[in-house]
This record gives C-alpha cells, structure tokens and sequence, in this order.
C-alpha cells in the first residue's frame, strides 16, 4: 500500500511543483493586505484533491486496468487515495499555522480571521474544511470520473468558504467569540465528530464505488 502511495508522489511531482508557485504568488498578492482566505482556500483546494489530480493521471495511462492484476485488493487502492488526500490536507494545515503565526506576530490586528480564530483554532477549521471537500470529492471522481467532475468540482469547492463564513457570521450575529476557553473545545469536538463522519461515509462509499468498477 506505500508502494501505491509512492507511486501517486511521483507522478504528483511536477504538479506539486507548480502548486507551490502558485500558493506562493497568492502568499505575496494577499498576505501584504491583510486578507489571507485566498491562500487558506487555495491550500485547502490543493490538498483535499490531490486524489483527483492523481486518478486523472491514473486515468490517461490506463493504470487502473492493470492495478487489478496487482497483489493488492481494490480496498486497499481506496486507501492510498484516502492517504494521500489526509497527507495532503495536513501538510496545507501546517503551511496556514505557519502563516496564521507568522501575521498575528508581524501584522497584530490584521488578517481577515484573527479577530475570531486562535491559529491552532484556524488550522483545525482549516483541516476539517479540507477534510469534508475531499470527502465530498473523491467518491464523485471515483463515481462520474474526472472528466465530469471538473463541472462538479466548482460547486464543491465552494464547502470550505461556506463553513468558515457561516461560522465567522455565527460569531458576529452571536456576539460569542470562538477563541473563547469554554466555547473553543466544544467547537473543535463538534466539528471533529461532524468531519471523522463525513471520512467515513465517503471511504465507505468510495470503496463500493471502486468495487463495482470495471475496467
């Protein structure tokens, strides 16, 4: 399962390069304003479809067809698509701590979510903002195939920013800030359960999706 792993990496390589320069311009356009979402969003964009971008590789060299001639079961292809979007979404994770730290000690007052988010707090939302796009993303690909989900995907991508509006406008419509020590574990432990559910209904989903495929 590492080999399938290893495999989607290499092939990931070039794109990864050209992901990091575009996050990069972004990081150099926005950061400077103080209006940091459009990086948050990219980041999110690029990690939770890492799996989509690797399956359009798959798709072109025909390599699902001989992947079930391989020791290794369907399930188990499933899994490596999980990892490396769970991969991908964590590193982005770390990449938006760093930024969100990095503002709040260089820029203090700005950026469009200090007011409301702790950084640990924002990497967290921005994990499980990633988390539920893939989530709703892989088993669409896997389902319709990657042709079709790039009409798809302009609507699921718009996930993330409607979570974390609808909690910045929960917070202001509230007057309860979520930094606050008490309200701060109940949104992270809501948010967790809400997001572990959504994994494991499309991972479900995904490997009966894959199970029945032909190829």
């Amino acid at each position: 399962m590492n080999g399938l792993l290893y495999k989607d990496l290499l092939n990931l390589t070039p794109t990864l390069k050209y992901l990091v320069f575009m996050a990069l311009i972004f990081c150099v356009v926005f950061i400077p304003l103080g209006n940091e979402l459009p990086v948050y969003i990219i980041l999110i964009m690029f990690g939770a479809l890492l799996p989509t971008t690797a399956i359009s590789f798959d798709t072109a060299a025909r390599w699902d067809k001989y992947a079930v001639s391989l020791p290794v079961t369907r399930r188990e292809i499933v899994v490596a698509r999980y990892q490396l979007m769970v991969g991908g979404i964590c590193v982005a994770g770390i990449i938006s701590l760093i930024i969100a730290v990095a503002m709040m000690i260089l820029m203090p007052g700005e950026g469009i979510f200090l007011p409301y988010f702790s950084p640990l707090m924002l990497m967290v939302l921005f994990v499980a903002c990633g988390l539920l796009l893939g989530s709703i993303a892989l088993p669409l690909t896997l389902k319709f195939g990657v042709e079709k989900m790039r009409y798809i995907i302009m609507v699921v991508a718009l996930t993330p920013v409607v979570v974390i509006f609808g909690m910045s406008f929960f917070a202001d419509l509230s007057g309860i800030t979520p930094t606050d020590p008490v309200l701060m574990p109940v949104i992270i432990g809501v948010l967790l359960a809400v997001t572990a559910l959504f994994v494991y209904v499309s991972f479900w989903l995904s490997v009966r999706i894959y199970a029945k495929k032909e190829f």
